[in-house]
């Protein structure tokens, strides 16, 4: 599925989370690649930047993915 395509999921069309941990996401994304091809939702934390929260990835492990450089910064 591309990232447009699950833009236009609404919230009981999206697949089951997998709760990925840290580790188990940054194993998936090192197969890939494209380490930034993830199913994700724009999150935005300040008017500074935003980036893309993995689907599958379990949230309390968002900041650390960020600071790794595991997550896509949305730009526009």
């Amino acid at each position: 599925m591309t990232q447009e395509e699950f833009r236009k999921l609404s919230w009981s069309e999206l697949p089951p989370k997998r709760n990925l941990t840290l580790e188990q996401f940054i194993k998936e994304q090192d197969a890939k690649a494209d380490k930034f091809d993830y199913e994700g939702t724009v999150v935005c934390y300040s008017t500074n930047y935003a980036y893309r929260v993995p689907w599958h990835l379990r949230s309390e492990d968002a900041q650390t993915a960020w600071e790794l450089g595991y997550l896509e910064e949305e730009l526009d």
